[in-house]
């Protein structure tokens, strides 16, 4: 065999295996994105329950809330637990199928148990699960994607899990009260709903066992063979980082508010109960919610435009705390708005989905216009995941302890007296319906304005912290090189 007919083999050769893996990185790019879809669905089945939870099993707002917050904090907390595990060299393909699996298995078991102490144990492992997709995701999609399209496909990412919440939205929260008899087995809509969404979660599991192909690069197999003493020094090393963070002003900045501004997100979860409250049709209410979320995912994407565009033609250290703070004003007036200023009636249905849609189109901007971007540029590249995970956690722990449970003990404390087990809002007294509608509102205004306005505050110290914290970074950088 010639030298040229070797080389030509060669050639050939390459070109068919970097086809193969081109087609192997987009099967896996479909099953990131359906495996997004179903976490959207999960994320989705509580809140859109909340109503049928209370009839059923007599759960209370204030037990509702603690249910959210379970599930909340023990994702915040578990993220950087994958996160580490991933970048350390643990299957990413692993860490997807036994988060998926997980929720599915759980999700399914949630259908069929009634027992608050229970299902508060299960929402907690839910929230472990759960958390494992984020870290995959933002450590796979860059190698099984092109530089130049790694934002389209973060995008796709982004609507694929706003597309599980919306279905789940629409149709849980109209099909939940519905009664289903399978022979002798007979079972509400949000349990059949539960169930499906598991046993859905669990086939995508088996999905991705048999069609998605095992990625892995030279650094992971390198933290992979870490010895045990290394790793010790690792950790240790790992949370001397994680402190110094704290000694940068726009993280600080970003981490306060955070903390406030995450607390009205995490009790949004009562809004469907509140609707329904209203007197609007559990179908009704799951469409006003699906609006919201639809709009909330086209406005991260108007926020990131309008972030870019008052950095490059105003300013590239005031634009982005600016359109920050236009969006959570746009979001304290519309959601107090939708509280106090429309008539609660059915008949508002109009005024609340063109409110619910404006809400979640330009209240949704801090995050990608300042935040994301800020914490890019205050710390050199190789600090810049941890500093994003130590964030996410903290505000996200905070977030599921204030959030939802402080909705719940409000309205308890303002008056709402949940329907005895077994009834549900239309069987209460209009005196009745409206005493909870009354304290639920009170309690979600207080939940949302007072941490909305600190959050507003807490942006304008950007103005004076991020240009600094910038220019030292710029010089700890140009400092390496030499």
């Amino acid at each position: 065999m010639t030298s040229s007919t070797s080389k030509a083999m060669e050639m050939k050769e390459a070109s068919a295996l970097q086809k193969r893996r081109g087609g192997s990185a987009r099967a896996a790019r479909g099953l990131l994105y359906l495996v997004t879809a179903i976490q959207g669905l999960c994320n989705q089945l509580l809140p859109s329950s909340f109503k049928v939870l209370e009839s059923n099993l007599g759960l209370t707002p204030a037990s509702l809330g603690m249910i959210a917050m379970a599930q909340a904090f023990f994702q915040s907390i578990a993220g950087p637990v994958w996160a580490s595990l991933v970048d350390r060299g643990m299957s990413r393909k692993f860490v997807l199928v036994a988060g998926c699996m997980g929720w599915g298995l759980i999700a399914i078991l949630l259908g069929c148990i009634g027992q608050l102490h229970i299902i508060l144990l299960l929402r907690c492992l839910n929230g472990v699960a759960l958390a494992s997709l984020g870290p995959v995701a933002q450590s796979l999609v860059a190698d099984i994607t092109e530089p130049e399209q790694v934002g389209l496909v973060f995008g796709l990412l982004q609507f694929s899990m706003a597309l599980g919440q919306g279905i789940c939205a629409t149709v849980l929260t109209s099909f939940s009260e519905e009664r289903l008899s399978l022979g002798s087995i007979h079972l509400h809509g949000w349990q059949a709903s539960f169930i499906g969404v598991g046993g859905l979660s669990i086939l995508v599991a088996v999905a991705v066992v048999f069609f998605m192909a095992e990625f892995r690069n030279e650094e992971q197999e390198n933290e992979s063979s870490t010895s045990a003493q290394g790793a010790i020094s690792e950790i240790r090393k790992e949370f001397t980082l994680l402190f110094s963070y704290f000694t940068i002003p726009s993280f600080l900045v970003i981490l306060v508010q955070g903390m406030f501004g995450c607390i009205p997100w995490t009790a949004m979860s009562f809004l469907t109960m509140w609707f329904q409250y209203i007197g609007m049709s559990n179908a009704a209410s799951g469409v006003l919610i699906t609006m919201q979320i639809f709009a909330s995912g086209v406005g991260g994407i108007v926020g990131g435009i309008v972030g870019d565009v008052l950095a490059r033609s105003w300013s590239p250290f005031r634009g982005r705390p600016l359109a920050a703070q236009v969006s959570i004003l746009s979001g304290l007036v519309l959601i107090s708005w939708i509280f106090i200023k429309v008539p609660k009636t059915p008949d508002s249905f109009s005024a609340y989905a063109w409110l619910n849609i404006l809400f979640g189109l330009t209240a949704t901007w801090a995050g990608v216009a300042c935040n994301q971007v800020v914490l890019l540029e205050v710390v050199t590249p190789n600090n810049r995941a941890r500093i994003s995970a130590l964030l996410n956690c903290l505000n996200g722990a905070v977030a599921a302890v204030l959030g939802g449970p402080v909705v719940g003990f409000l309205a308890e404390m303002y008056g709402y007296r949940s329907p005895a087990k077994g009834t549900s809002i239309s069987d209460l007294s209009k005196a009745e319906r409206v005493s909870n509608l009354d304290a639920l509102t009170t309690a979600l205004l207080q939940a949302s304005v007072p941490p909305w306005i600190l959050t507003l505050a807490c942006f304008s110290f950007l103005y004076w912290t991020y240009e600094k914290d910038v220019d030292k970074t710029r010089k700890e950088k140009a400092a390496s090189t030499l």
